[in-house]
């Protein structure tokens, strides 16, 4: 019986202790975490990518630092990209994947800012390569949806753009109405006559 208690206070003690353990092994790659944020916010990118690496290390089985860590890589890709800083827009996206690789969600917005990218640049061409990309992983994706409008709009085809536009939006012309366009029509000119006798 001594024997047993014994056994369970071992067990007791080594199970509270490899428990406090691991909190103290999460806090600090919290730490690491967040050194490597402000690291990366002052612009000490070899720091930052250490302290990165010192979390994962510290915290291996905690998958959710994959995709906080490239939720910051892609952060910063975004915020490079605000500046016209595109080399390094490239560079952040490209960790963003390579540090959070199983999350789909990752590739399909990041052609989509490459498109952007492209498109800012003046070069149309890769830009649509990139949303036509965003658009074949979610045909759904609204972003690229409306970025690759915009393309459509450039073109200069002015048919072309209003299909597109008329889809993007959902807006079916077999289900609209004369009468709803005549109502419409009729509100406009009740509105005027009000206006026109308000006028001095």
């Amino acid at each position: 019986m001594r024997i047993q208690k014994g056994i369970l206070l071992l067990v007791f003690v080594l199970s509270y202790g490899f428990s406090y353990a691991g909190e103290l092994v999460a806090k600090e790659a919290a730490n690491y975490f967040n050194e490597g944020v402000l690291a990366q916010k002052e612009g000490r990118y070899s720091d930052a990518e250490k302290y990165f690496q010192k979390t994962v290390l510290m915290d291996p089985s905690n998958k959710e630092w994959s995709f906080l860590i490239a939720s910051n890589y892609f952060n910063a890709a975004v915020e490079a990209q605000k500046r016209s800083r595109y080399s390094d827009a490239e560079k952040y996206y490209q960790k963003t994947v390579l540090k959070d690789p199983s999350n789909k969600k990752w590739p399909l917005m990041i052609a989509n800012n490459r498109g952007v990218m492209f498109m800012e640049k003046g070069d149309l061409r890769t830009a649509e390569k990139y949303f036509l990309e965003a658009l074949q992983m979610d045909p759904n994706f609204m972003p690229a949806r409306v970025n690759y409008g915009f393309i459509v709009d450039k073109r200069g085809n002015e048919l072309e753009s209003i299909k597109y536009w008329m889809k993007v939006l959902n807006i079916d012309l077999q289900k609209l109405k004369p009468n709803s366009l005549i109502l419409v029509q009729e509100e406009l000119e009740k509105k005027e006559g009000v206006a026109e006798k308000a006028a001095p």
